[in-house]
């Protein structure tokens, strides 16, 4: 499910016979809509699985595990628009932060890189198994990912389009940091990643994993034609508590110095916010 930006209370969510879209009081004590939801179908296109909002509120594109299109709805209009692709079902979408690119992953190995004003994909795969996580930078010239089977964090750089630029030498996805399982003192962290996440500072990105509890923090920095990485620090729950999901509050006005928090949703129910100051 995702909030809408720039709106009080529009929730969308993904479901088993389409897209329900719930308008929501924010200043209301009572927790139900206000109205029923509205409901997004297009042929062929359910379960919806994955959804996401273009950064400035206009567009939302959708995603479905029996389905190789991936649907971009003009909700307003009430407009559907599928971009047709052959091969395996998607599985995941996101639109980088400067809503120039639109990610989409497959069941298989193949993921794809869109471009919004054209409409044109670029088609990449990854060596063993399918995309498991991934994060755009902040200014949207970097992306991150990690895989299902490999214990690596790989970036992807994308640069402006320019009339006389070399294409002779391809892009390719580089592995940026090792994830592989060690032991620090005498906890084990590392392993098989399960989800990354970026801060909208473009100062921290956090992994948590599937083999173990410990989450990873990294230090980045992102300039025109370089991005650097080190580690940072861990963070670790209660004993017994494993993170299921992650994810840092959105920034929606330049703010100077602000800082990131992210919201960690730990196995036993609990709900921690960590500060980076």
């Amino acid at each position: 499910m995702a909030w809408r930006p720039f709106t009080a209370g529009l929730l969308v969510v993904g479901c088993q016979s389409g897209v329900l879209l719930w308008s929501l009081e924010p200043n209301s004590h009572i927790t139900r809509p206000l109205s029923q939801a509205t409901h997004l179908k297009s042929p062929n296109h359910s379960p919806v699985t994955s959804v996401d909002w273009s950064p400035n509120g206009c567009l939302l594109v959708t995603a479905s595990i029996n389905d190789s299109d991936i649907v971009i709805w003009d909700v307003d209009q009430n407009r559907s628009t599928p971009l047709r692709r052959m091969g395996a079902p998607c599985t995941q979408v996101k639109w980088s932060p400067d809503g120039c690119r639109l990610f989409s992953a497959t069941m298989g190995s193949v993921f794809r890189v869109w471009n919004a004003n054209k409409w044109t994909p670029e088609r990449w795969t990854v060596g063993v198994g399918t995309i498991q996580s991934l994060a755009w930078s902040p200014c949207g010239s970097q992306m991150v990912f990690v895989t299902t089977e490999e214990p690596c964090l790989y970036a992807l750089h994308f640069i402006e389009e320019q009339v006389f630029s070399n294409t002779s030498t391809p892009k390719q996805a580089l592995p940026v940091a090792d994830l592989s399982k060690t032991t620090v003192g005498e906890v084990e962290v590392g392993g098989r990643p399960q989800q990354v996440v970026w801060c909208p500072s473009g100062e921290h990105l956090a992994v948590s994993f599937r083999d173990t509890s410990v989450i990873s923090i990294f230090s980045t920095s992102i300039s025109k034609h370089n991005f650097n990485i080190s580690p940072s620090c861990f963070l670790n729950g209660l004993p017994g508590e494993y993170p299921t999901y992650m994810c840092f509050q959105p920034r929606y006005r330049k703010v100077e110095r602000a800082t990131s928090v992210l919201t960690i949703g730990w196995s036993s129910g609990r709900i921690q916010y960590f500060p980076f100051l």
